[in-house]
């Protein structure tokens, strides 16, 4: 399983699902990534980090390592 940080379009992570490799999730900084749209298109369950909704990049750290399986998909 494969979990993928984008921070832009998507290009690279579009090879990766086109070559039908797993991806696990998709995790990102940045609410405006084209690649979270890929990714909610391909059924891969992806989350927005964004450090300002936290209290600190601690706790958006301790959040991001958290299973997948308790992530909320981004609004894309």
């Amino acid at each position: 399983m494969i979990g993928v940080l984008v921070s832009g379009e998507g290009t690279n992570l579009q090879a990766l699902i086109d070559a039908g490799l797993p991806i696990a999730a998709v995790a990102s900084n940045r609410a405006d990534a084209g690649a979270l749209a890929r990714a909610a298109e391909a059924g891969i369950p992806n989350r927005i980090f964004d450090v300002d909704s936290y209290s600190d990049r601690a706790a958006r750290d301790r959040e991001g390592g958290r299973s997948p399986t308790h992530w909320r998909p981004a609004s894309t």
